[in-house]
């Protein structure tokens, strides 16, 4: 097994996984059988979540989701099933995300002639706020009910420099800013423990050659992030066009590894 492989398909039962989130889970129990999940809070969405790690109950299912919302317990329930597993949960699931993830760095990638790529600074705050404003718009599919809630949560979240600081790449032609790429420090998976940095945002104006910059900007944060021991990981949002096969159908041809999918009902 290669070092790659350790990383994004480790066994869902393995002893560093159990106690990896029953060190960070919270205990629940469903009649005589008790499972390990992970709270969390979705300021976008005012939503409380309940992340539930798909190997946790022997049968997948709306029964438990239904249990779990009637009881209060969350607005909505995450089912997390691993890309190994090839599991499809019944309805009322449906599939939210899809997350991938890579070790090594894409071959080398130029940016088009005209186009430089500098580190993102205080200065680009602006630019890189106004362009994940568009993709988390996109990527909710209306189900944001206020604006002002994406707008506070950039607010609080998207900065370069000081503590909980994200990191970045903006591409410039003609001294305009035109697209960008936004990176976290490595931090442990919720149920693996592995550490991977998070692609939280890669964005072009769509007037430029926009995959020809993706894989400039990709290109050059594993180059920043070389010495890091960590992967990185992102994700492809669900859509009823087509896209998010489409772009998950390439990202897998570029070199991404298929890692879990997050599945949700609500209440």
């Amino acid at each position: 097994m290669t070092e790659a492989d350790g990383l994004l398909r480790s066994g869902p039962l393995s002893a560093e996984r159990a106690r990896h989130y029953a060190d960070h889970g919270a205990a629940y129990a469903r009649g005589a059988e008790q499972f390990v999940a992970f709270p969390s809070y979705d300021p976008v969405l005012d939503s409380q979540d309940l992340y539930v790690p798909a190997h946790e109950f022997a049968v997948m299912g709306g029964e438990l989701a239904e249990d779990l919302l009637a009881a209060g317990e969350a607005d909505r329930v995450l089912l997390r099933v691993e890309a190994q597993a090839e599991a499809v949960p019944e309805k009322p699931f449906r599939r939210l995300v899809r997350y991938v993830a890579r070790t090594e760095g894409p071959p080398s990638a130029e940016p088009p002639p005209g186009i430089r790529l500098v580190p993102a600074d205080a200065g680009s705050v602006p630019f890189v706020k106004s362009m994940m404003r568009r993709a988390m718009l996109d990527g909710y599919h209306g189900a944001v009910r206020d604006p002002r809630a994406v707008d506070a949560y950039l607010e609080e979240t998207v900065r370069f420099t000081g503590p909980g600081a994200l990191h970045g790449l903006v591409a410039e032609a003609a001294g305009g800013e035109i697209g960008h790429i936004t990176w976290t420090d490595p931090a442990p998976d919720e149920v693996t423990g592995a550490l991977f940095h998070d692609l939280i945002d890669v964005h072009v104006l769509p007037e430029f050659e926009e995959r020809a910059m993706t894989a400039a900007l990709t290109r050059a944060m594993f180059d920043r992030i070389a010495q890091s021991a960590a992967g990185v990981r992102g994700n492809v949002i669900e859509d009823e066009e087509g896209k998010a096969d489409r772009l998950h159908d390439g990202l897998l041809r570029a070199g991404w590894a298929p890692l879990f999918a997050l599945w949700v009902t609500t209440s």
